[in-house]
């Protein structure tokens, strides 16, 4: 079975907003610092701090977009970027498998990207640890497995993922 790619990622106008404002929130902070501390370099000290501050979103924009789940002959690819999971398709039991719209009930974020419009990384859910990669929740899907942990993905077309996974878990 060659290779499957199903994209996760999507411009969301939550995600977007919020990169945006925290984008611009430490140079308006700035500048309103500076304005009522001294004033005449106010616009100067903004701007610098915004332009420091604005590698961290650009970062969080391309997080955004690098998202995906690859099924390999032999295993899955989930993530994109600095959070990422390969798995063997034997430790899915997809048999289990679900559809999990309510996202937020995902408990504390242990390491990765919890904002609005993505969750990407590890997280705790119902006790158990568990690997997220969701830019839109309604596509959710729970996958538990036999390892330590279970994934939450939402690839854009669920339902054709969800065969794709099953059709090479069954491949000899």
């Amino acid at each position: 079975m060659p290779t499957s790619t199903y994209a996760v990622s999507g411009f969301t106008w939550s995600a977007a907003i919020f990169i945006a404002a925290m984008a611009a929130a430490p140079g308006l902070l700035t500048y309103v610092a500076m304005r009522v501390a001294s004033g005449p370099h106010a616009w100067a000290w903004a701007g610098m701090v915004t332009l420091l501050a604005l590698p961290i979103f650009v970062f969080l924009a391309v997080q955004l977009f690098l998202v995906k789940a690859t099924i390999f002959p032999d295993a899955m690819q989930v993530g994109g970027g600095l959070y990422r999971v390969r798995l063997p398709l034997a430790a899915l039991r997809l048999d289990q498998a679900k559809r999990c719209p309510h996202i937020s009930e995902l408990g504390m974020r242990t390491n990765g990207i919890g904002m609005p419009g993505l969750r990407l990384g590890w997280f705790q859910h119902r006790g158990r640890k568990v690997f997220v990669a969701v830019t839109m929740p309604e596509h959710a899907i729970h996958l538990p497995t036999s390892l330590d942990y279970d994934v939450i993905v939402a690839p854009q077309d669920p339902d054709g993922f969800l065969k794709a996974v099953a059709q090479a878990q069954q491949q000899p």
